[in-house]
């Protein structure tokens, strides 16, 4: 076992990791799970919706199972699943993981939590806006997150924006939900459903934020 890694496939799993063409990735390249072969414990239907089944899981990549993960085989075998398919960004040309973003901000002292979202842009198609928590106030940290960025994952997946807000807006479980910072950035307010909110007055917190960093 390698150490954040899920290992290798169990006995009787057969997994392949694809590109969007359905062509099996190279060692070390990013692309999507798929289980290629069915196996006793595997989900067979939805209840009372088989269509939905097939077409949610079936669909993309006719004859395999799609997992919406995104992952990574290392040269021992080992799979590394580095987010969901949908976490996913194309900037230029080039599918950026959003949780790999998030783990080399992560790997700069001083900073406590941070997400990344996409925002359409007209030219590269989509920008990542990244946000962070810290308790240091220090203007250097943004440059710090950039060069962390830049070593770790390369220049084209430099962010849009660098912004500090003084919290992250969570369920009650501690999740994030960047869904609101997507909905602040893109239209200045929050449309959607907010009921699970753990701290409601964290929107205009994090919307003055934004606003003073513009």
């Amino acid at each position: 076992m390698r150490p954040g890694s899920a290992g290798l496939p169990l006995p009787g799993h057969a997994f392949k990791i694809i590109d969007d063409t359905g062509k099996e990735v190279k060692t070390g390249e990013a692309g999507t799970l798929v289980i290629t072969k069915p196996f006793p414990s595997l989900a067979r239907s939805i209840w009372n919706d088989h269509n939905k089944y097939i077409n949610q899981y079936f669909s993309v990549f006719p004859n395999f199972y799609c997992t919406y993960d995104s992952a990574i085989k290392d040269k021992f075998g080992h799979i590394w699943v580095i987010g969901r398919t949908d976490d996913v960004i194309n900037v230029s040309g080039h599918r950026i993981s959003t949780m790999e973003m998030e783990n080399s901000i992560m790997s700069v002292p001083d900073i406590s939590e941070a997400a990344v979202i996409g925002i359409d842009h007209e030219i590269k198609g989509t920008v990542p806006y990244v946000f962070f928590t810290s308790k240091n106030t220090d203007n250097e940290l943004k440059n710090k997150i950039s060069s962390a960025i830049e070593s770790s994952i390369g220049r084209f997946a430099m962010p849009e924006k660098i912004i500090i807000i003084p919290e992250m807006p969570k369920t009650r479980s501690g999740k994030i939900m960047r869904r609101l910072l997507k909905e602040i950035v893109m239209h200045g307010d929050v449309s959607g459903d907010i009921t699970g909110l753990e701290n409601p007055d964290s929107i205009n917190i994090i919307k003055n934020a934004i606003n003073n960093q513009k």
